[in-house]
């Protein structure tokens, strides 16, 4: 594997120098500095040291802990790191720390995407896995973003952060070569569509029938307990994700926090087929999409304000200067739905209707 590694909007390559103030930046929040206690980025000459060490590195060093700069094209600057710590076995943990201000950008999920990919294709690895504790929820929506299987929950098993608090729980989740890409490997899990001439495969035409619905009905799991919610919804063709918003709390957020993995369906034309007295001669007509995705919470204001953007054409049927007052803003929580698989189906031919 050569660095850097490159994405649409992101460059992953080693630290430098004038990467110090970014690093310190972005490591200052407890968040980010409690999750990368290796580096030390309140003093500017030991991380200078640190990064002098870490370029002295073999990129796979067995048992090593290698950190990645990830970096946005668009300004130069530093948002993150990506870690890689590497066995004699072909497998590699995986973990990030992010910037406050730069989350709910699906940022991490591009950089840890392109990582895995490389692992996969360059470096024959046979497992990629990550870890993280129960209720840091954000990084394991993105291991499920990525396509990871969930393969443990450990009951209290991390250190508390202080005497006297309470032992948490820890989960694993990983993924193998022969899963990756995750839509291929979902696909590859779907039940074949039994009307294979309903079927419909051009994206195109499915983007289009998310793109005109006004109601998409989202299918949680909780505990082995199945809860459907009808939404309105805004649909990013390009992004391939549906957008929509929630008060500050309630039972939608938590069905997420509890398991943001979803199936989803969306409606698009519905006739009925009218018949005569026999009633197996009446039919319906219909375009439907069914789906499978993982819900993110969207936090930057200009993303939270397309995201709405979009909602509100969607529903409006139009597109106008919108204007989203603060107040309103404030009081609400937009989320963003990434597709990870997708299937169409038509009872009637596309010319008619």
């Amino acid at each position: 594997m050569k660095l850097p590694i490159e994405t649409e909007r992101l460059t992953v390559r080693r630290f430098v120098r004038d990467d110090i103030p970014d690093i310190q930046a972005f490591a200052s929040h407890p968040s980010v500095a409690r999750e990368i206690t290796n580096i030390p980025h309140e003093n500017p000459d030991q991380l200078a040291n640190y990064i002098e060490e870490q370029n002295g590195l073999e990129l796979f060093a067995a048992k090593k802990c290698i950190d990645l700069a990830i970096e946005r094209k668009a300004d130069g600057r530093v948002l993150g790191l990506l870690s890689i710590v590497s066995n004699d076995e072909r497998q590699a943990e995986i973990g990030w720390g992010l910037g406050i201000e730069y989350r709910g950008n699906g940022y991490v999920t591009e950089a840890a995407r392109a990582l895995i990919t490389t692992l996969f294709a360059t470096r024959e690895y046979h497992r990629v896995f990550a870890g993280t504790i129960f209720t840091n929820k954000r990084s394991w929506a993105v291991m499920e973003r990525l396509g990871m299987r969930k393969e443990a929950h450990f009951r209290k098993a991390h250190v508390p952060p202080a005497p006297g608090e309470e032992w948490i729980d820890t989960v694993r989740y990983a993924v193998l070569a022969e899963e990756w890409p995750p839509t291929a490997a979902a696909r590859a899990r779907e039940v074949p569509m039994r009307r294979k001439d309903r079927e419909i495969t051009d994206r195109a035409e499915i983007d289009s029938i998310l793109k005109k619905a006004r109601v998409c009905r989202v299918a949680f799991s909780i505990q082995n307990e199945p809860y459907i919610i009808p939404l309105s919804h805004g649909y990013d063709a390009q992004a391939k994700a549906l957008f929509f918003h929630t008060a500050k709390e309630g039972k939608k957020i938590d069905c997420i926090e509890a398991n943001p993995r979803v199936c989803f369906e969306v409606e698009g034309r519905i006739e009925v087929k009218r018949g005569d007295e026999r009633a197996c001669s009446w039919s319906m007509h219909y375009e439907s999409v069914i789906g499978h995705g993982v819900i993110v919470e969207v936090t930057s204001p200009d993303d939270r304000e397309h995201a709405l953007r979009c909602l509100t054409e969607q529903q409006a049927g139009q597109e106008m200067d919108w204007t989203f007052e603060d107040k309103a803003m404030a009081a609400t929580r937009v989320w963003r739905l990434d597709i990870v698989s997708i299937t169409g189906k038509r009872a009637f031919p596309p010319q008619s209707g």
